[in-house]
C-alpha cells in the first residue's frame, strides 16, 4: 500500500514537472519573450538572397524599413505621452484627502 503511494506521489510531481515544463516553454515561445529580436542587416540580406534584388531595390527596401521605425518610434512617444497625462490626470483625481484616517487607509492597500 506505501509503495503505490509513493509511486502515484512520484508520478503526480514528475508529471507535474513536465507539463509545467511543457507549458511554461510555450508560453514563452507563443508570447515572443524568446525570440530573436529583429536584426534589420539579416532581414535585408535574406531578402536580397531570397529575392534576388539588386542594389537599387536594396536601397528601396532600407528606405521602407527606415520609414516603418520612424512611424514606429513616433507612434510609441506618442502612446508614452498620452498615458503619462492619463496617468497625471488619475494620480490627481485619487489623490489622498487630508484626513488622517482616510490617508491611513490608502496607504494601506
Amino acid at each position: 500500500m506505501t509503495r503505490r503511494v509513493y509511486f502515484y506521489f512520484v508520478a503526480t510531481l514528475v508529471l507535474g514537472i513536465v507539463l509545467g515544463g511543457a507549458g511554461v516553454y510555450y508560453y514563452g515561445w507563443s508570447s515572443g519573450h524568446w525570440r530573436r529580436p529583429f536584426n534589420r542587416n539579416h532581414a535585408i540580406a535574406r531578402l536580397k538572397s531570397n529575392l534576388s534584388l539588386d542594389d537599387n531595390q536594396v536601397q528601396q527596401v532600407q528606405q521602407i524599413l527606415d520609414d516603418g521605425f520612424h512611424r514606429m518610434r513616433e507612434l510609441q512617444k506618442a502612446a508614452s505621452r498620452s498615458f503619462r497625462r492619463s496617468a497625471k490626470r488619475l494620480a490627481t483625481a485619487s489623490a489622498p484627502s487630508s484626513t488622517p484616517s482616510k490617508r491611513r487607509n490608502l496607504t494601506r492597500w
